[in-house]
């Protein structure tokens, strides 16, 4: 068994017949700097699952087809999830046709095939002995790595989890971060210097600093507190700016308050 205390995890529908270049560039970076780090490849493990040549056929479809197919745990009581196959009717005949599978087929992975294979990744590896786990999401993979790093963390709360990816990139990643109270840090734009500097203090167990580009909460769940820096390959001057966010009461929703304050000129490219 490995000794590694970081793991970093590629999910649904990242496409199989390709590697993750994310998980490969950090994985090395964690390893040149004395890190070991698991990479769990779970986009391949469901890819084998269902068949790669249909897992590639939802690796093309848009429409959000493959984020629905893995929202039935973390979003069962939203009605909007319902109404997806009335909405997008025509994308599920598409691939009905172009599969040679009935619709019915993409219901039944969506209510069961999906969940049961959450439900394994979650039982069939030892996250428990990880105090980091990192999940990469572009596309059509945020729904299975919400939900994946949601079960993890209800399991293991002690487990710090990390999101990055260009889903997570600028104003999108301050707004899943504030949506989804599990996620305990984001790494906003390029990951190759802050998530190694963030995984070096999760193991340090200086859980009270974060370095820049890394947001993370500060004096109770409804505030947080996010400090990006940009940094140019010109070796120009790096400029900072802090966030202060104040959440609705309601759970995930409602409006918000944002107060930037600038610690520095922005870099021109």
């Amino acid at each position: 068994m490995s000794d590694a205390q970081v793991a970093l995890v590629n999910m649904p529908f990242s496409f199989s017949k390709y590697p993750s270049i994310q998980l490969g560039t950090l994985s090395a970076l964690l390893k040149s700097q004395g890190i070991a780090v698991d990479c769990h490849h779970l986009n391949v493990r469901f890819a084998h699952k269902i068949g790669v040549p249909l897992y590639e056929l939802i690796c093309e479809k848009r429409a959000l087809f493959g984020e629905w197919l893995f929202s039935y745990l973390l979003f069962r009581d939203n009605p909007k999830r319902a109404d997806y196959h009335r909405v997008f009717k025509p994308v599920f005949e598409q691939i009905a046709q172009q599969s040679g599978q009935p619709i019915g087929y993409f219901e039944e992975m969506a209510a069961k095939i999906a969940p049961q294979f959450l439900t394994w990744a979650l039982t069939a590896i030892d996250w428990g002995r990880y105090k980091l786990v990192g999940f990469t999401s572009t596309f059509d993979q945020n729904v299975a790595s919400l939900t994946m790093a949601k079960l993890i963390k209800d399991l293991y709360p002690e487990v710090i989890v990390v999101f990055g990816g260009a889903n997570y990139d600028g104003e999108m990643g301050l707004e899943y971060f504030r949506a989804f109270p599990f996620i305990d840090h984001v790494v906003v734009g390029e990951g190759e210097v802050a998530f190694p500097a963030l995984a070096h203090q999760v193991l340090a167990g200086r859980s009270t600093e974060c370095p820049p580009g890394v947001a993370f909460r500060k004096d109770g769940p409804t505030m947080m507190t996010i400090t990006i820096c940009w940094l140019n390959w010109a070796r120009r001057p790096r400029a900072s700016i802090g966030f202060s966010c104040t959440k609705a009461p309601a759970a995930v929703g409602g409006a918000k308050n944002i107060i930037a304050h600038s610690a520095g000129s922005m870099p021109k490219a």
